[in-house]
């Protein structure tokens, strides 16, 4: 269903877009989201933080894969879980 709702939300700015720009007179899509229940301020979900991400790696009992420094190419690297 989020798919879905994600298209709505995309197709509802764009139609708000040529109400802007004077392309277009109404936005048909303004009450669709309400029409069908799906009328959520907030659809994405929000990240994981840092400690979440490495609770779950533990839980795993899997190795940690992390990227080194932003500046320089990605590389991955493995680090044991008792850091």
């Amino acid at each position: 269903m989020l798919p879905k709702f994600k298209y709505l939300e995309g197709t509802r700015r764009f139609y708000g877009y040529l109400i802007d720009a004077g392309r277009a007179v109404y936005n048909p899509l303004d009450r669709m989201a309400t029409r069908f229940g799906r009328d959520r301020p907030d659809w994405d979900n929000p990240a994981l933080d840092h400690d979440d991400v490495t609770a779950l790696y533990r839980a795993a009992g899997a190795p940690r894969r992390t990227f080194t420094n932003r500046s320089h190419p990605p590389m991955v690297t493995t680090v044991p879980l008792s850091l």
